[in-house]
């Protein structure tokens, strides 16, 4: 399937990246210390084809980088997370964007997948899954009754994200349909140090934990609007 997007939609994609990039060219990297991550919120309305600009968004992001991203995709919720799921499967537009990003379940995440950062990898969770207490997480599954299990063991190895040679992989983290998040929920998904965090709703509302990254990217002398992505001339259907 072909992945034609709209003017408005490519503008906004590269509008993102083109601000990530501005921004790791900058961002402290001394040993030791936790880097910035950069955040993009987009507010868009229902029928904007907001997943569509996040897919091409991620897919400029990683193109871009060399030592290649691990992405980790959230939604919400059965339906949608059967829905999102669906749009990254092989044929479907959003995964037409991603080509050359291999897509899995988080459910399935396996440490020996991490290691070669010469390719991308997309895992593929509900936000649900970080709002578990407990040694053991739920976690989308198309093949167990829609949930697994997944240990904290390997959600470190998530954490850790090594690639050959003991470099740390870049972070994606993506929200599609992001809902509030609870603060386990976001405090959880910060603990995972992930360089660009991507949020996508009709009625966008910061968590805490997000609007303190936000309050650090001011300081550091991006302005609110810098912040925001607004797919304009949206048009039913797209």
């Amino acid at each position: 399937m072909t992945a034609a997007l709209l003017d408005f939609q490519e503008r906004a994609a590269a509008q993102v990246a083109e601000r990530y990039a501005r921004h790791a060219a900058g961002r402290d990297a001394k040993e030791g210390a936790i880097p910035l991550p950069f955040m993009q919120a987009f507010a868009a309305v229902t029928q904007s084809g907001k997943t569509v600009v996040l897919a091409e968004a991620v897919a400029r992001v990683q193109a871009a980088m060399a030592v290649k991203p691990v992405v980790l995709w959230l939604s919400r919720g059965r339906v949608a997370a059967q829905k999102s799921w669906g749009g990254l499967q092989a044929g479907r537009r959003h995964r037409a964007l991603l080509d050359d990003v291999s897509v899995r379940l988080l459910a399935d995440l396996d440490a020996a997948d991490l290691t070669d950062a010469r390719s991308t990898v997309l895992y593929f969770a509900t936000v649900d899954t970080f709002g578990r207490v407990g040694t053991e997480q739920t976690l989308f599954s198309v093949s167990t009754s829609d949930f697994s299990a997944l240990d904290d063991a390997l959600l470190d190895v998530l954490r850790r994200r090594r690639g050959a040679g003991g470099v740390r992989r870049p972070l994606l983290l993506v929200y599609d349909e992001a809902h509030p998040l609870g603060h386990v929920q976001t405090e959880r998904l910060l603990s995972l140090e992930p360089d660009l965090i991507l949020l996508a709703s009709t009625t966008m509302e910061l968590p805490a934990g997000i609007a303190r990254v936000a309050a650090r990217l001011r300081a550091a002398g991006w302005r609110d609007s810098d912040l925001t992505t607004i797919p304009r001339l949206a048009r039913p259907g797209a």
